[in-house]
């Protein structure tokens, strides 16, 4: 799992294969984190005096449970599922989702592979085919997900699952790697070739879908309390959401001029809408925007709504994510908020680029 999550996180491609994990996967979260035999042979004698599920699933390897999982009436033989399995299957998932996103990332116009209008064509059709099988995949996962949580809310993976998700969700509408050289990864001149796209996307569906389950993040956070167990890397998760609304908004403003996308007409009687309700039920497609619903906004703890345009407030408010948490103080922790703080100070860069403005 940690080379998986290394995997997503960094934008690297994982170590070993799913496909080569031929091991028997854990049938038992239980069983898997004891630490003494002694318990570990009490816990299984208790289970077969009390009976065995007969629908508990046994997957082999986790391949094979990746194919049973593939199956078309897969959530109607209602298996049981362990919180453990669950997260051990996006292991198997996340690595297509990364592979997409490489494979259809921003490319600067002078590099774009000049063809004919049919094979063109065809190359956004096998893309949207891809986009629709690995949606499908995710959407299954998180039904699969929320019956598991059902039985078992307290799950320690939960927090873990739920951001991984998300966080592929992200993935596959916005490569992170174009993120960051927009950011200034390589330097502004580097990132430069790609505000073409990056307009394009702001203004897109896919944009809106992005910070949805950005939104969604934060909303897992905010409401998984102190009882949950976070997993050590979320500080990324945050920096990493941060980062995408922040190229959302300069994307806007090279767009139309502004950091909102509409005029200050409009602005006024636009409503704002909080995309991490906390008062709301977990939508893992998080709150999707239509074009001139209102403006996109993050509503912090006591319920006051940020919009994303507001740039420095809205960082504020990650950076006081981070050092509010009642977390240990780690080095990602410290990498995560210095991060911020440099984004935070960098304002909305590529000013003066006239010619990218329509």
């Amino acid at each position: 799992m940690i080379d998986h999550e290394i995997s997503l996180l960094y934008s690297v491609q994982p170590s070993i294969g799913f496909t080569k994990l031929r091991c028997p996967m854990p049938v038992s979260d239980e069983l898997f984190l004891l630490e003494k035999e002694e318990n570990w042979a009490d816990l299984v004698d208790k289970w077969s005096n009390e009976g065995w599920p007969t629908t508990t699933l046994h997957p082999p390897s986790l391949p094979e449970f990746y194919r049973l999982f593939l199956r078309h009436d897969f959530l109607h033989l209602n298996l049981y599922v362990t919180p453990l399995q669950l997260r051990l299957l996006l292991c198997a998932i996340q690595p297509q989702v990364s592979q997409y996103s490489e494979s259809y990332r921003f490319i600067p116009l002078e590099e774009r592979f000049s063809s004919s209008s049919s094979v063109s064509g065809a190359g956004d059709f096998m893309q949207l085919r891809q986009l629709e099988e690995l949606e499908n995949m995710l959407v299954k996962w998180n039904i699969l997900a929320e019956r598991v949580f059902a039985a078992q809310p307290g799950a320690d993976l939960k927090v873990s699952c739920l951001l991984i998700s998300q966080l592929m969700w992200l993935e596959l509408y916005i490569c992170f790697d174009d993120v960051q050289l927009i950011a200034g990864k390589e330097g502004y001149k580097v990132g430069r070739p790609y505000l073409t796209q990056l307009q394009q996307w702001a203004q897109s569906s896919y944009a809106r879908k992005a910070i949805a389950h950005a939104g969604n993040v934060i909303w897992i956070l905010q409401t998984s309390g102190d009882d949950y167990l976070r997993p050590v890397w979320w500080p990324v998760a945050v920096s990493r959401v941060a980062l995408i609304m922040w190229c959302y908004i300069v994307g806007l403003y090279l767009s139309t001029g502004n950091t909102t996308g509409i005029d200050d007409d409009m602005l006024r009687r636009a409503p704002l809408i909080s995309l991490n309700d906390p008062t709301t039920d977990f939508n893992p497609h998080g709150r999707i925007l239509q074009p001139g619903e209102g403006i996109p906004c993050i509503q912090t703890i006591c319920k006051t709504l940020i919009p994303l345009h507001d740039v420095p407030a809205l960082f504020d408010f990650y950076i006081e994510v981070l050092e509010d948490s009642k977390r240990p103080d780690t080095p990602i922790l410290q990498s995560s908020r210095q991060f911020l703080l440099d984004i935070k100070g960098c304002g909305i860069p590529y000013v003066g680029d006239e010619s990218l403005q329509h």
